[in-house]
């Protein structure tokens, strides 16, 4: 009852859909493994790709007192004094996101008719207030007053200046880790410079407030490890809702008790499998004390990765390299061959294709975009009848629901019944509906000739530029797209959407690619999927896009040149005093 004054749905629509295949892909293996005996890291984080990109490729130098120069080379965030994901002199980072549950809505309940006091476990208490002035071009100034509970501020007030009154009754607050009062991760970054093994690399890690990642290691002794820092609440034992719902605020047993202690976080410190593996996938074994997350991956990435490096005996860079650009879609190998069981009728040659089909999301060729059109139609036979019009908003790529349908684990398959007519439908009967769609479609879009279908046509990976993609004409300008291969679930990720006004195109992907062999730092391999230069007009505005796309690695070298002839200088002064 509490909710339904309450503008839950709304206040989530305003957050915009993580795009498909949202994640990362890092690993590392021991020298056990390598040609060179040493350790081989590996990571490409998964954001989306805007223009100009969101790191800015960089080697910085450290002078100590004794005049030694200590190198680190990576990702930084432009304009930030440090590295972010890459390298020193010493050792090897990635990071995967561990998408733990560090937020909570709470439900404050107004106790003045003017809404300045809110009720708390030790009776009312006043909120804090603050005015906010927002500057709007072309218009004139909005004032914003935020109320600011225990908890956190108060989101619902945005509502209420965007649509109807909720009333006062009750309001809603978020509580969040990135909104605590102190944050030390800058320091993460300032330090890592002197660390040289992984009890170093764990010390500075706790410096680092958030956002939680899965943290590989190498260094050059040898040594593997995997360590997640992070601020991650701890819940009360007994209270049942753990975050997934709004939470009675004025009822303490609902209060976050604490933060998970940095050094009950999960760590591995060279494993007897001789690699760590991580790709947003569940880390915690089932006897771990504490809940971090309920939104895990499913374990297609992870899984195929180990798999592949398992498939050699020693690697090198280039066989790193390799799956990081591979295509091979194990969700694919799971589903197809449970669909193509329970299809009925003539479809000519279209099964035989997706059964000799390697399930590799490539650009040419029928079957990747046949497959993933069938997927689409599918879902839309199994669940839109039941979600009606809310099918467009929650309409998810879902393969374990599907797969659990189609083979009717725990009486699944009901789904398959359409709940709008008198006739009962069996699971078989919506995998052939869909199918039939689904060339019906392709059939309108790309004619009658199966062969020359491509998923190149209709995958298209676009990097947005803010703000000119907003504008019409600018955009194809300072746009960077290109068609591409690999889709959600495949470790060279490229998540394809299923909005119809969005069908397939991917906005996501690897937005860095690092590798390392511990035996020679010197030859480690970079990419990027822009340029360095957020100028059009650069010739590095998009330069190393064609690499990123080919899998041509660069190096950045720690001995350079400063008058060589491919060196440019770029000088920043600081600007007079106003």
């Amino acid at each position: 009852d509490l909710l339904k004054d309450l503008p839950v749905k709304q206040l989530a629509s305003l957050s915009p859909e993580l795009p498909a295949g949202y994640g990362s892909n890092n690993w590392v293996i021991s020298g056990e493994r390598t040609k060179s005996g040493k350790p081989i890291l590996a990571n490409d984080p998964h954001l989306t790709l805007n223009t100009p990109s969101i790191w800015y490729m960089a080697h910085l130098q450290l002078l100590k007192e004794d005049g030694t120069i200590r190198n680190i080379v990576g990702t930084s965030f432009p304009g930030s004094p440090m590295i972010v994901l890459g390298r020193t002199d010493k050792i090897a980072w990635g990071f995967t996101n561990t998408a733990p549950d560090v937020q909570d809505l709470f439900i404050e309940k107004i106790t003045d008719s003017e809404g300045k006091s809110y009720l708390t476990p030790d009776g009312p208490a006043d909120f804090i207030l603050r005015e906010e002035l927002i500057k709007v071009k072309d218009a004139e100034d909005t004032h914003l007053t935020v109320r600011e509970s225990r908890h956190g501020p108060v989101i619902s007030d945005i509502y209420d200046r965007l649509n109807s009154s909720t009333g006062e009754e009750h309001v809603l607050a978020l509580q969040w880790t990135a909104l605590m009062d102190s944050d030390t991760t800058l320091m993460f970054g300032t330090n890592i410079f002197d660390v040289t093994n992984f009890e170093g690399f764990k010390a500075v890690a706790k410096y680092y407030a958030g956002p939680q990642q899965n943290m590989v290691f190498a260094d050059i002794d040898g040594n593997i490890g995997l360590y997640t820092p992070a601020r991650v609440p701890i819940r009360h034992k007994d209270n049942k809702i753990q975050g997934r719902m709004p939470s009675p605020g004025w009822d303490a047993l609902y209060d976050w008790q604490d933060m998970i202690p940095y050094d009950e976080l999960p760590t591995r410190f060279n494993p007897d499998t001789n690699m760590v593996v991580t790709a947003n996938q569940k880390i915690t074994e089932g006897d771990y004390p504490h809940y971090i997350t309920r939104d895990w991956s499913l374990p297609y990435r992870s899984g195929r990765i180990e798999k592949l490096i398992d498939n050699t005996d020693k690697h090198d860079l280039a066989s790193m390299a390799a799956i990081q650009f591979d295509i091979g879609s194990d969700m694919v190998a799971e589903l197809k061959p449970v669909m193509l069981s329970q299809l009925e009728g003539d479809f000519s040659v279209v099964p035989e294709i997706l059964s000799n089909w390697d399930n590799h999301m490539t650009l040419d060729g029928p079957a990747p975009i046949v497959f993933a059109t069938w997927w689409r139609h599918l879902a839309r036979e199994i669940y839109s009848d039941e979600l009606g019009s809310k099918f467009e908003r929650y309409n998810r790529q879902r393969p374990t629901f599907i797969k659990n349908v189609l083979l009717d684990k725990n009486g699944q398959s009901r789904w398959c019944d359409d709940i709008n007519s008198d006739a009962i439908e069996n699971c078989a009967s919506r995998v052939t509906r869909a199918l039939q769609a689904s060339l019906t479609e392709l059939s309108t879009s790309y004619g009658n000739e199966l062969t020359k279908w491509r998923w190149g046509d209709v995958h298209i990976l676009r990097q947005k530029h803010t703000p000119f993609s907003q504008v019409p004409v600018l955009s194809d300008i300072f746009d960077i797209y290109a068609p591409h291969t690999g889709a959600t679930y495949t470790v060279n990720v490229s998540g394809n959407s299923w909005r119809s006004q969005a069908l397939h195109k991917s906005s996501m992907g690897p937005s860095y690619r690092g590798l390392f062999d511990m035996s020679d730092l010197e030859n480690s391999l970079y990419l990027m999927p822009t340029g360095q230069s957020g100028n059009i007009f650069s010739p590095h505005y998009a330069d190393l896009f064609p690499k990123w796309l080919e899998g041509d690695y660069f190096k950045i070298p720690t001995s350079f040149d400063p008058n060589g002839e491919d060196m440019e200088t770029l000088t920043l002064s600081p600007a007079s005093a106003y």
